[in-house]
């Protein structure tokens, strides 16, 4: 009997154990708690600038993979998934984002394991970029339109941005490739969506 007690009294305190590791382990920490962190910062930045409530959105926490750099440019580290499978994805690429409106929402961004940096030398524009793919889900955009035209979830009110000036950095853009600036927007990009290969080109060229 007193052999039976110990037992489950041993069941019980490894599944607590087992409980608070998971707990812990959860939590980010390294280049992901600083990725975790800059999301925050460009949510509450970006958010109300195209009529999205900052605490709805960061109801839904990120999952960050850092993936090791296979090279560097003038926009940070890329990793060429070609030569790892790290990315998920063939093409060389700075970053990518898997929204999930609503949800848990997947990051991956490429960086130089050996910085002594908090950031890995992960840009902040680069966080902002695939932040801005998260908020723009919201609406129902994908891709990398010049212009964004939608109707404001705050006030209803119709709004067009760029969203290379709103996050301060690249947006890269293939359509513009084939038709005039002044006519390229969202529609364009329907049934293009970020972090396909359609949209990745060169040395970490498509974030």
């Amino acid at each position: 009997m007193t052999m039976r007690i110990f037992i489950i009294l041993l069941a019980l305190l490894l599944a607590t154990n087992a409980q608070a590791m998971g707990r812990k382990s959860s939590k980010p920490e390294g280049v992901q708690a600083w990725l975790a962190a800059e999301r925050v910062k460009a949510i509450n930045d970006m958010a109300p600038r195209i009529g999205l409530n900052p605490s709805a959105i960061l109801k839904s926490s990120g999952d960050f993979k850092p993936c090791e750099h296979t090279g560097i440019n003038g926009d940070g580290p890329y990793v060429d998934g070609s030569k790892t499978s790290c990315p998920e994805i063939r093409s060389s690429v700075h970053a990518w984002c898997i929204p999930n409106p609503g949800g848990r929402v997947r990051y991956m961004f490429a960086i130089v394991g050996a910085s002594k940096s908090p950031s890995k030398d992960v840009l902040v524009w680069c966080v902002r970029h695939e932040v801005f793919h998260e908020l723009l889900a919201h609406y129902g955009v994908g891709g990398h339109p010049l212009k964004v035209t939608f109707t404001r979830k705050d006030n209803g009110k119709q709004q067009t941005v760029k969203p290379a000036e709103i996050i301060n950095g690249r947006w890269p853009s293939m359509v513009n490739v084939l038709i005039p600036e002044s006519m390229e927007n969202n529609a364009e990009w329907v049934d293009l969506k970020c972090g396909t290969d359609e949209i990745m080109r060169g040395d970490g060229e498509g974030i």
